[in-house]
């Protein structure tokens, strides 16, 4: 979902939902694909939202790959 709307950023709690994974695994994913520079991490009034980072060299295969896929 993140490189289907790469402009979108998303709290947890909806990527939780949306992916149908638990929290603790979503998180744990979360963390390492923000700290590989894949996804980019942000803080907003306390809250926080993940989005597909368009700096990383993998982004533009990432999101042709998750764009063909149903």
């Amino acid at each position: 979902m993140l490189f289907r709307q790469p402009d979108e950023a998303f709290y947890v709690r909806k990527i939780i939902r949306l992916a149908n994974v638990s929290p603790g695994g979503a998180q744990r994913e979360l963390k390492r694909l923000s700290e590989a520079g894949i996804i980019v991490r942000t803080i907003q009034d306390s809250h926080v939202l993940y989005q597909a980072n368009p700096a990383c060299p993998a982004y533009i295969e990432l999101r042709s790959l998750f764009i063909s896929s149903p």
